[in-house]
């Protein structure tokens, strides 16, 4: 045992056992050839990120370069500025019919007169306003009165600009064009209904002058306010002094036709 301890195993250490600098080389050229071969796998994915990043941009540019993408991006930039138009427009309209009002006096209630207005009308969203004009007599202002405040009572004030909102929005299409002017007709037909409702037919023929007398012409579109004498005069008339209260089935049938067709 003592000649194993002193002699061969000394002798066995130096021979079998590995040298150090060759296990350092070794060591460092693996780690060498891991860390290059990271390298050239980091390499290869920026250079194919990079491909991909060229690639989808050179998609979108030939996408915008088609007819078809530029046609869509300046119906777009249209559409934003014909919305502004719009906006704009109502806003003027709207702040100009507040100025020629801000002088006006209060009468009673709800309702004001002032000399800037040739027309009565209703103005307001939150607490709508009946405005008249001083030339209006008493007879008259009875009329005009109870027509403005079936608009109130049937919420027309806040139906109405929600309608040229929509206008607004989609401006381009022509049947809302159609749409907008026909529920303007519609609500003034409306509220023509249901003040003459219980009317006879001499009060049904004053109504009719004074709706006449009191007739504006607006050939531009506005979205307020409601006014007495607004649009389809005429055919307001005839309506007024041909009408004849509907019968139940005929409201059923209306509805029907109504729900149907939505």
């Amino acid at each position: 045992m003592i000649f194993l301890n002193f002699y061969v195993n000394p002798i066995l250490r130096e021979n079998l056992a590995p040298e150090q600098g060759d296990d350092t080389d070794k060591k460092g050229q693996g780690n060498g050839k891991s860390e290059s071969v990271l390298q050239n796998e980091l390499l290869d994915n920026s250079a194919d990120s990079e491909k991909e990043d060229s690639n989808t941009s050179s998609l979108e540019e030939q996408k915008e370069e088609t007819p078809i993408g530029k046609i869509v991006s300046v119906a777009s930039i249209v559409w934003i500025l014909g919305m502004i138009l719009m906006s704009v427009y109502s806003m003027v309209c709207y702040f100009k019919l507040r100025y020629r009002v801000r002088m006006a006096v209060r009468l009673r209630e709800n309702i004001w007169q002032s000399e800037q207005v040739d027309s009565s009308f209703i103005l307001g969203l939150i607490k709508p306003r009946i405005y008249l004009p001083y030339h209006v007599d008493e007879t008259s202002m009875q009329y005009i009165v109870a027509h403005e405040q079936a608009h109130i009572k049937r919420r027309d004030y806040l139906i109405k600009p929600f309608a040229f909102l929509l206008l607004t929005i989609y401006w381009f299409h022509p049947l809302l064009w159609v749409a907008y002017i026909y529920l303007c007709r519609d609500i003034e037909l409306a509220c023509d209904e249901k003040v003459i409702r219980s009317y006879g037919t001499e009060e049904r023929k004053e109504y009719s002058k004074v709706l006449v007398a009191s007739s504006v012409n607006r050939r531009l579109i506005i979205a307020c306010p409601v006014a007495f004498g607004e649009v389809g005069v005429k055919e307001r008339v005839k309506n007024v002094m041909n009408y004849k209260k509907p019968t139940f089935w005929v409201i059923i049938v209306a509805v029907i036709s109504c729900v149907v067709a939505g």
